[in-house]
């Protein structure tokens, strides 16, 4: 146990050396030209999106808990969100196509400044994931690096931009599975009605209701409003009693923009919190349809 400690104290020194320990600085851009992610086949996925949860689900049980993958785990999925918007920063999301398995989604965490453009929604995305780690991140199962905050926590953060050329194989897939990977659930009070584990987080899923601050002059995000993960939770009424939070980043394009009054239509990647329950983030301003 010392000595796996030890390796993981020395690869999150590693990892701080190379990337500022995330608080402050990105990489600098790269053009779709220098080759983002591998020319050449990583091999077969060998296990679902649901597998790898399971086998690793020992952290993904308590909070920002993670371990090193020393085997070639190799997933697939349909990328269905990106950092478009700036509000899901350094972050991806799939979904599995595996076909007969589990519907199941995982976060994908890559360091750089803007990521959409190379990764874009309903592209085929494979990965190897020997050598990177899994857990979670505020309890949502994730796949990157760990780094050390600003105030001296180790967290599962995104992995080096450069490791996308040896670990991660884009495809293309057909158009009738890449829509069905791009329509979301529908998340209802009786489907929020409990958390059950893991399994159930993340997720693209659609939401219905209110905002209780809409006035015509909130937005989504002020800065003012931030808090020690510079986002902001506003709360939307699913219906009379049933709440959900939607939580937007600050200094992106939609924490800006005015917080919809009357019934509106979200889609979003849902997780659930410990503590403060569930939560949807959206991808863009084009995830929000108002209804009346």
């Amino acid at each position: 146990m010392k000595h796996k400690y030890m390796i993981l104290v020395a690869t999150v020194l590693a990892t701080c050396t190379f990337t500022a320990c995330m608080d402050d600085n990105t990489e600098p851009p790269v053009s779709q030209d220098d080759g983002v992610t591998s020319p050449v086949s990583i091999g077969k996925a060998n296990m679902s999106i649901a597998d790898i949860k399971k086998a690793h689900s020992s952290r993904m049980v308590n909070l920002n808990e993670y371990e090193l993958v020393e085997n070639d785990e190799i997933i697939e999925g349909v990328i269905v969100a990106n950092d478009e918007s700036g509000n899901l920063y350094q972050t991806l999301v799939i979904r599995d196509i595996t076909e007969g398995s589990t519907d199941q989604f995982i976060q994908i965490g890559i360091r750089s400044s803007h990521i959409s453009p190379f990764f874009p929604l309903g592209k085929g995305l494979r990965i190897n994931v020997k050598g990177l780690y899994i857990g979670n991140y505020s309890a949502v199962p994730k796949i990157g690096q760990p780094y050390i905050t600003s105030k001296g926590n180790p967290r599962l953060g995104p992995m080096l931009f450069n490791l996308c050329r040896t670990h991660i194989e884009l495809f293309d897939v057909p158009a009738a599975t890449q829509a069905k990977a791009l329509t979301p659930i529908v998340a209802d009070a009786s489907k929020l009605a409990s958390h059950e584990n893991y399994a159930s987080v993340p997720a693209l899923a659609t939401i219905e209701g209110t905002f209780t601050d809409a006035d015509g002059e909130a937005i989504f995000a002020p800065d003012e409003l931030k808090d020690d993960g510079y986002a902001v939770n506003r709360e939307f009424n699913l219906d009379a009693t049933n709440k959900i939070q939607v939580r937007t980043s600050t200094q992106n394009e939609i924490a800006y923009t005015a917080l919809p009054m009357g019934k509106v239509k979200l889609t979003g990647i849902i997780s659930y919190y410990p503590g403060s329950g569930w939560q949807l983030q959206l991808r863009s301003l084009k995830d929000i349809v108002v209804v009346e």
